[in-house]
């Protein structure tokens, strides 16, 4: 429901500073029902009834005059993809709502949730505008091509859920912790898509996730705290497509945004900490395995007390495909320093 503001690039991985604020409507009602299966059984419903026409998830666009130091380098056959012209078909105030619904419940030992949306996509779908011609550009020897977009939001419609438990059952051996498992699939139909001709097209578009949430030991490295692990795998299908690049579509979301018949991901972030909690080292890496691209940011962040907070990190990205999933930022490796301050 929330539209995210991406404009700094994939290299601020902190997903809640990329939160866009909206005003939403929401409410929630707690059921007296409990048995030895179900309890805490609850019903969230949002809804979103002014779809602001300024508001919606945005992503670093092409071109050094609007994406800044974040314009992705993608090659085209036309010659490197410049900024472009984007003509909006904006959602109608009040009319173009969203609406969530969330059921959600302690099943046994784990916490689970069946999820419904439906309203217009915080993504926006670009196609070419038909009979407007590309605008070409030579600097310092490359060719840039500049294209104009027509733009509207589709309605998104999607059923979901979730299961969360501890997997009480594995031994903690070695001072290794209990993992925490957790499960989310979503399930999207008729969903709008264009293929590279233009052409609008209607899939299905399944998901699922799984993650897992331990901490280990390694006393050679740390011989006080542990290591917080996460490692996380996200598979997408598309259906009624034929497999392979060469019959990708675009869709709203992702690096490209191109989309195949069956799209892989997988993430792992390790994280310690020393000196009574001051010193917090990480390492957090993304791997698109469809497009044989990754991301990987090492960290180091010191606290010397409740208000201040200093990180250094670093990114680097790579991939073996020209313009495919995350290589578009192979350029764009980089250094950061971060200084924040908490009032109060």
């Amino acid at each position: 429901l929330n539209p995210l503001d991406g404009l700094r690039g994939p290299g601020d991985i902190e997903f809640e500073t990329t939160i866009t604020p909206t005003w939403m409507v929401r409410a929630d009602y707690g059921f007296s029902y409990s048995s030895a299966t179900f309890s805490d059984v609850n019903l969230q419903v949002v809804w979103d009834p002014n779809v602001d026409n300024d508001i919606y998830s945005r992503s670093v666009p092409a071109g050094n005059d609007h994406g800044g130091i974040w314009s992705p380098y993608i090659v085209t056959p036309a010659g490197v993809a410049g900024s472009r012209t984007d003509i909006f078909e904006k959602p109608d105030e009040w009319t173009d709502g969203r609406i969530g619904v969330r059921l959600q419940a302690l099943v046994g030992a784990g916490l689970a949730s069946l999820n419904f949306l439906y309203g217009r996509d915080i993504n926006p779908l670009y196609t070419a505008t038909p009979g407007v011609p590309p605008i070409f550009y030579e600097v310092d020897g490359t060719r840039l091509v500049h294209l104009t977009y027509d733009a509207f939001f589709h309605i998104r419609k999607m059923i979901g859920g979730m299961y969360s438990r501890e997997l009480g059952f594995i031994p903690r051996i070695g001072g290794i912790s209990s993992p925490i498992f957790r499960l989310e699939w979503a399930y999207f139909w008729d969903s709008t898509f264009a293929n590279l001709a233009g052409q609008l097209e209607t899939h299905d578009d399944r998901r699922i996730a799984a993650s897992l949430d331990f901490a280990l030991p390694i006393r050679w490295l740390n011989p006080r705290q542990t290591f917080k692990i996460n490692a996380q795998y996200y598979l997408r299908n598309i259906s009624d497509m034929e497999g392979g690049w060469e019959n990708r579509i675009v869709g709203t979301e992702g690096a490209g945004p191109f989309i195949q018949k069956y799209n892989q991901f997988s993430a792992f972030t390790v994280s310690t900490n020393y000196w009574a909690s001051r010193l917090t080292p990480s390492l957090a890496w993304t791997h698109d395995w469809s497009n044989e691209s990754y991301f990987v940011k090492p960290s180091i962040k010191y606290t010397p007390n409740a208000k201040w907070a200093y990180t250094l990190a670093a990114g680097f990205f790579g991939g073996n495909m020209l313009s495919r999933g995350l290589q578009i930022y192979s350029h764009k490796d980089f250094v950061s320093f971060k200084v924040q301050y908490k009032w109060g």
